[in-house]
Order: C-alpha cells, then sequence, then structure tokens
C-alpha cells in the first residue's frame, strides 16, 4: 500500500515542480515544500488507501502472520515448560 502511495505522491510532485521551485518571498523552502506534501498527503491517502487494497496486502502477507503466530505459540510453549522446570 505504501508503494501505491509513493507513487502517487511522486507523479504529484512531479506535475507541480515549477510551484515547488518557486519559493514565494517571506516563506521558508521548508515550509513550502512541505504544504505540497501535506496537500499530497491529504488528497492521495484517501484514494490509495481503499478497503480493496488493504485486503489485497494482508493477504498478500497472510502466510507471514501464520508463521509468526505458530513461532509465538512454539514460544510460549517452551517458556511454559522452562518455568514449570524452573518451579521443580
Amino acid at each position: 500500500m505504501f508503494s501505491a502511495f509513493k507513487s502517487a505522491v511522486k507523479d504529484f510532485m512531479t506535475e507541480r515542480r515549477a510551484e515547488i521551485i518557486a519559493v514565494p518571498p517571506g516563506t521558508t523552502m521548508k515550509a513550502h515544500r512541505q504544504r505540497f506534501l501535506i496537500e499530497a498527503a491529504e488528497t492521495f491517502s484517501p484514494q490509495v488507501a481503499t478497503a480493496q487494497l488493504c485486503a489485497s496486502c494482508y493477504r498478500h502477507t497472510l502466510r507471514f502472520h501464520v508463521k509468526v503466530w505458530r513461532r509465538s505459540k512454539t514460544c510460549q510453549s517452551a517458556a511454559k515448560s522452562s518455568n514449570k522446570a524452573q518451579v521443580r
């Protein structure tokens, strides 16, 4: 999802390049450029972060989630065994 957002922001910045480079008097370069980044974030975040894309990203990483869950269960089981051995 981040790569889709980043791509949209890059396109926005490319299209608005002339405006971004022309810093108005009395404004710092940082503040001027930050205004464009905020505008891009407010514009593209809702467009890019769709339920469909979130679901797709979730499905893509589901295998990893299962492996982490199994590993945490194994670690919990090992910790319980270790605690029982220490109590005896």
